[in-house]
Formats: C-alpha cells, structure tokens, sequence
C-alpha cells in the first residue's frame, strides 16, 4: 500500500507544529489547546486568502491578455 500526500507549505508548517507540540502529549496541555486550535484556524485561512489571491492574479492576467 502507498500513500500520497500533496499538502501546502502552511499545512506542512500545521502538521509540523502540531505533531512536535500536541501529538506527543495528548491533552496533557491543555493551556496549549486554545492557541493551537487559533494557529489551526489562521493557517487554513492564510492558506485559503492565498488561493485567492493566485485566483485573482490569474484573471487579472487573462484580462490584460484579452486587451
């Protein structure tokens, strides 16, 4: 069996946070896990207002290219 994984860079920088801080301790620390929740949530829209943007960078260069 083969896995394969195609991940950004910020959910890369997510998975390596979340398995050096959260994995190894469980919820041992608790005091963590709103702040790791937070770290989780602002990933995910960094990563999201970056696919706009390359979205919006896309059509801004068909629309210069029809002109």
């Amino acid at each position: 069996m083969v896995e394969i994984q195609v991940r950004t860079i910020l959910e890369e920088a997510w998975s390596e946070i979340d398995h050096t801080i959260r994995y190894p301790y469980g919820d041992g620390k608790r005091t963590l896990s709103p702040c790791l929740l937070f770290l989780n949530r602002l990933l995910g829209n960094a990563d999201e207002m970056g696919s706009f943007i390359k979205l919006l960078n896309d059509h801004v260069g068909e629309t210069a290219a029809e002109k």
